[in-house]
């Protein structure tokens, strides 16, 4: 089940918070040519990052933690396209689990 979640912007309304969340899947779907591969990327990236917290991921390993940050800073520029000023501070939290439908919560 996918669950992805608009954490912050308290002024949009539940119509406004499932459209950014709509655009910023979107925009990972064709970055990564399919949202199954943007969550795969996205649990790569959790996983490096936990593997090697609070250091820094070695370069040996970056190359995937760098594509799912720059996969992200687009889909949310994306998202926020109709507000450019709300994205501080905002983020996307994203949960996969491989069972179940897909939903989308703001």
């Amino acid at each position: 089940m996918l669950t992805v979640r608009l954490m912050g912007c308290p002024e949009l309304t539940s119509n406004e918070r499932q459209g950014a969340i709509g655009r910023f899947l979107a925009v990972l779907q064709v970055d990564f040519g399919g949202l199954e591969v943007a969550l795969e990327a996205h649990a790569e990236f959790r996983r490096l990052c936990e593997k090697y917290r609070p250091h820094r991921v070695p370069s040996s390993e970056r190359s995937a933690v760098d594509r799912w940050e720059k996969a992200y800073a687009l889909a949310k520029t994306a998202a926020f396209r109709p507000w450019p000023n709300l994205d501080q501070g905002a983020h996307f939290d994203i949960e996969f689990t491989p069972s179940g439908p897909a939903s989308t919560n703001g």
